[in-house]
């Protein structure tokens, strides 16, 4: 039990019957839960993609089922998830404390910056204006309401490129303690190998090990294991591309360039003294890019659709 933010960890049938678990007292009860329950399609057809995660909202609880797939096809059983909401909330109330700091001093500037550009407007004692090379004159109530709405336009696009940086900080921050945790799982299941006294050069289909795990995780674009010369052993990556040493025709060095979204971990030996090789994950920058325009149109939505009401 290394996570200290999940409660409980349990594998059941697939009736929901509990065969292990870290709470004792549900060990041969069936989990149940008030407001859903956990069904995944008990048999896979041949290529048929399997099936995602299933989160279970209770009152003092969050329960994450992942399905347990033998041969990839049928499923035998489940591993479920419990995490309290407590640590949730604690992460979203974080959030929302620094987002109402960022709106209050993006709000006291837009009030302070209008004030000032309303009495200089105000000063130039003119009841119509003319701007640049526009012969139309414009009132002075027209001028006022143009630099109200461009403050609250300014204000809004300013609070909105906040959010996204903030956004992309929490995202990448969430990401990154997620692949460290996974690529310790990964590098402990090489390790039984090499801890074994087999070679890291010679684990054959070690490249349909590491795509299985990589699929689950969508955070993670690609996997590689290589020897201490970094000559490439083992890859995977979310577009199905494979790659082993014993293949002829793969023979790549892995250039460790750019360092940002990399995660490097030593493989070791059995005394754990001697490093056999390296462990590599790299972040999935598309996914990370994607959310960030997904909030970026969100909203781009709202302030276009406040302008619109703002005009009628």
């Amino acid at each position: 039990k290394k996570d200290s933010n999940i409660t409980h960890f349990t594998v059941t049938q697939p009736d929901n019957l509990t065969l292990y678990s870290t709470d004792q007292t549900q060990i041969k009860k069936k989990i149940s839960f008030q407001k859903d329950t956990i069904v995944f399609k008990p048999v896979l057809k041949q290529g048929e993609e399997e099936e995602p995660i299933q989160i279970i909202e209770e009152e003092e609880h969050y329960f994450i089922a992942f399905p347990i797939y033998q041969n990839h096809m049928k499923v035998v059983g489940h591993l479920v998830l419990q995490f309290s909401k407590t640590v949730i909330n604690k992460e979203v109330n974080g959030m929302i404390k620094d987002n109402l700091f960022y709106f209050s001093i993006i709000l006291l500037s837009a009030f302070f910056i209008l004030f000032a550009l309303l009495l200089f407007i105000r000063s130039k004692n003119k009841d119509n204006f003319t701007f640049f090379r526009f012969k139309k004159n414009f009132t002075l109530k027209f001028v006022q309401n143009t630099a109200v709405i461009l403050v609250l336009m300014i204000s809004q696009f300013s609070y909105t490129f906040l959010n996204m940086n903030y956004f992309k900080e929490k995202y990448v921050e969430i990401i990154d303690k997620n692949l460290n945790d996974f690529s310790g799982i990964i590098k402990e299941n090489l390790e039984k190998y090499t801890k074994l006294g087999l070679k890291i050069e010679r684990l054959k289909k070690a490249e349909y090990l590491l795509y299985e795990k990589l699929k689950i995780v969508p955070e993670c674009q690609e996997i590689r294991v290589t020897d201490l010369n970094y000559k490439i052993l083992y890859y995977a990556d979310q577009n199905k591309k494979l790659g082993t040493v014993f293949d002829k025709n793969f023979h790549e060095i892995f250039q460790e360039k750019n360092t940002q979204g990399l995660i490097k971990k030593p493989i070791v030996d059995s005394q754990g003294v001697s490093v056999k090789g390296y462990l590599f994950l790299t972040q999935n920058k598309n996914l990370i890019q994607s959310k960030i325009r997904e909030i970026f149109l969100d909203a781009l939505t709202v302030i276009i659709i406040s302008r619109h009401r703002e005009r009628f």
